[in-house]
């Protein structure tokens, strides 16, 4: 595991996705290792690649156009995909994942994609040339983008534009992915969420949250383990296949 803190930026905007949730009255919790960092040791973990935050689809849909524009003229960059909306402030710092779950059956379903084989030389080169470009795309909607969201002709041009780079190259990069993993929860878990303090906010979390955590990660959850992977180990794993 390599140790890379959280720079005050990305805790910043943890708190701005936090706050405008809260003030669109969209529930959502904190999720995966988020989660997990918030209830073991009270702090994200330093070798976690994002910020996990969950929330129901049925919730969010009447609500996302909303949320997006909000988050988008606090200058972030906002990426929508079925199953996941990504927000950032650009290629190189964390992203907050806000995951979408559906409801089915008295469970709860989200999907997370990951690439099988990290090792094929020409994927990992299409990655660094796309990342490349949501990079040059996103110094582009920063010119573009203002606290009140676009203003002059060429910075709403200029916005336009970016965002659609932004989206077409983020695309790209996640059709790169190939190993689709399915996880299911008892929705018993969301029927009433808690609070605990993180970050020095107040944070919506499962109910029973230790039992949630041993569900998911075992009986030895309170310890870290190097060898850990979601597609492999998480105690909700319903279905994992490769395209």
């Amino acid at each position: 595991m390599k140790n890379y803190p959280f720079t005050q930026q990305e805790l910043n905007l943890f708190k701005k996705v936090a706050s405008t949730l809260h003030a669109l009255n969209l529930n959502y919790w904190l999720d995966q290792g988020t989660l997990l960092g918030a209830i073991r040791s009270g702090q994200l973990l330093s070798w976690d690649h994002d910020i996990d935050l969950g929330i129901m689809k049925k919730g969010l849909l009447p609500q996302q156009e909303k949320l997006v524009h909000e988050l988008r003229s606090a200058g972030t960059c906002v990426t929508v995909m079925p199953y996941v909306i990504k927000i950032s402030y650009g290629p190189g710092r964390r992203n907050v994942d806000l995951r979408i779950y559906t409801e089915e059956s008295g469970y709860l379903f989200t999907e997370m994609w990951s690439t099988a084989d990290s090792g094929n030389k020409w994927k990992r080169f299409r990655g660094m040339i796309y990342t490349v470009f949501i990079y040059l795309a996103h110094s582009l909607y920063r010119l573009g983008a203002s606290q009140n969201g676009p203003g002059t002709k060429w910075q709403k041009a200029l916005f336009t534009m970016s965002l659609k780079f932004i989206n077409y190259f983020s695309d790209r990069r996640e059709s790169l992915k190939n190993r689709r993993t399915i996880l299911r929860v008892d929705k018993s878990f969301f029927s009433e969420l808690e609070k605990v303090e993180f970050c020095g906010i107040w944070v919506p979390v499962p109910r029973d949250v230790e039992n949630y955590l041993s569900s998911k990660y075992g009986k030895d959850w309170r310890t870290p383990r190097k060898d850990w992977h979601y597609w492999l180990h998480d105690g909700f794993l319903h279905q994992t296949e490769t395209r």
